[in-house]
Order: C-alpha cells, then sequence, then structure tokens
C-alpha cells in the first residue's frame, strides 16, 4: 500500500491533535486506500527541515504562528522542485484572501475543521491523482495525464475517448464500467451508459440533462439520474465542508 506522507505544523499542541484526527477521518471517509504516515511540528522552521528529509507529499500549515507565520513557510516550499501540496489552517477566516499567491490546495476553518479537511483531502487527491492511458493513432504511445483535466469520458466502439480541460481529445481500447469503477472517487459519474462526466466540470443541471462549462450538452439516462443526482448533492456538500 502506498504510503502518504503529512507534516503538520501547528504551535497548539492540541490543535495539532484535531488535525491529525480530522486528516485521519478524511482519508478514511473518502475510501482512498493509504497508509499514512503523519509528523507534527510546532514551529516553521523545523517543519522545512524535516521536509527536506522526509520529503513530504501534504502540509497543513497553521498561519500564525511565532517567528515564522504559515505564509512564510509556504514561499519557502514553493522554491523546491519537488515541493509537497499546502493545505493553511486557520482560526482567522480572513486570511483566506491573503492565500492565493501561495497556491494551496484548500483553507481549512478551525471551526470547522473535520469537514473542510475532508474537503481539502479531496482536492487534494483528484489535484494529484495521474492516469497513464495509451494514445492514438499513430502508434503506441504512452501519455500521463491528470485526472482532474478530464472533462468527460466517452465510449463508443469499444473505444474510450477522454475529453480534456485543454480540449484536446485521446483515446484509449477499455470498457467504461472498468474506467468508472477506478475515476468514480475523484468525482467522474456515470450519467449515461456511455459517458462519464467530471462534476467539477459541470456548469448546470437540467431535468434530464447538463450543460458543462465549455457549453456542451449532455443527456443524464433515466437509469443513472438518481445516482448522478445523488453524487452532485454529496459534491456540493464537500464543496460547503458539511461531510
Amino acid at each position: 500500500m502506498e504510503t502518504l506522507k503529512i507534516g503538520i505544523c501547528d504551535d497548539d499542541i492540541e490543535e495539532q491533535d484535531h488535525i491529525v484526527k480530522a486528516v485521519e477521518y478524511g482519508v478514511d471517509v473518502i475510501g482512498v486506500q493509504k497508509k499514512l504516515d503523519i509528523q507534527v511540528y510546532q514551529d516553521g522552521k523545523t517543519l522545512l527541515e524535516a521536509d527536506q528529509r522526509e520529503r513530504f507529499h501534504l502540509v497543513f500549515l497553521d498561519i500564525v504562528m511565532p517567528f515564522c507565520d504559515g505564509f512564510e513557510v509556504a514561499a519557502k516550499i514553493n522554491t523546491q522542485e519537488d515541493k509537497p501540496c499546502i493545505i493553511f489552517v486557520s482560526g482567522y477566516n480572513d486570511k483566506i484572501f491573503d492565500m492565493y499567491e501561495y497556491e494551496p490546495v484548500a483553507f481549512v476553518r478551525k471551526e470547522k475543521m473535520r469537514g473542510d479537511i475532508c474537503c481539502g483531502l479531496q482536492q487534494y487527491f483528484a489535484a494529484t491523482a495521474k492516469k497513464r492511458i495509451c494514445v492514438r493513432p499513430g502508434g503506441c504511445s504512452y501519455k500521463e495525464v491528470l485526472i482532474r483535466d478530464i472533462v468527460y469520458v466517452k465510449y463508443g466502439d469499444r473505444t474510450l475517448y477522454f475529453g480534456m480541460r485543454s480540449g484536446d481529445v485521446f483515446q484509449v481500447c477499455g470498457s467504461l464500467r472498468s474506467m468508472q469503477e477506478e475515476l468514480v472517487p475523484y468525482n467522474l459519474i456515470r450519467i449515461h451508459r456511455n459517458y462519464l462526466v467530471n462534476l467539477i466540470y459541470i456548469e448546470k443541471v437540467y431535468r434530464s440533462d447538463l450543460r458543462l462549462y465549455n457549453g456542451t450538452a449532455l443527456s443524464v439516462g433515466k437509469i443513472y439520474r438518481r445516482e448522478f443526482e445523488e453524487a452532485m448533492v454529496r459534491y456540493k456538500r464537500r464543496l460547503r465542508g458539511e461531510w
């Protein structure tokens, strides 16, 4: 089982414990099969030194800390070539407007710790998940694409067509059912016997169809409608930090 290495930096020991428990809960709820290696630190300098040894995949940074605050730590992390992803944690909700330049995965409010961390972890797994597919025509070559960049997967003539955020379309032989099982944890949901759609790219949902962010309209099959609607409700709740 793959190990997810996480660093947590908060000068409050009690808050450290809350973050650890919320992370463990979130990974369990999401259902991603990973072994957790969680290390906690009380100051940014120590976390940065540890990252040189541990090479964390993900770090949770309290923003307001003495000596070296979370933004300073994030700035140093972002100078690294092989840098971990960042999730900010704070009891000061107005700090959310200052965090974007550091390109975090999410912002966690301490008063909504568990729900926000679940949402943040979902965003982390979606942002870092990769899918290796065989791209044709022109022979058989391999291209690695991020799952978060897949807008839809269409099935036809024993072929899967991956519509990407960039507008490119890649194709590979395969089964939509097996692809569905692999992609459901990353917000790609079956809406039709021939389609999977990434929930994050849905702009509007109507009674029997939906519209994607690029204007594409797709039908929602009757037998998939209830499952799709339930998935949309869960997705919107996660975005609001409600689990």
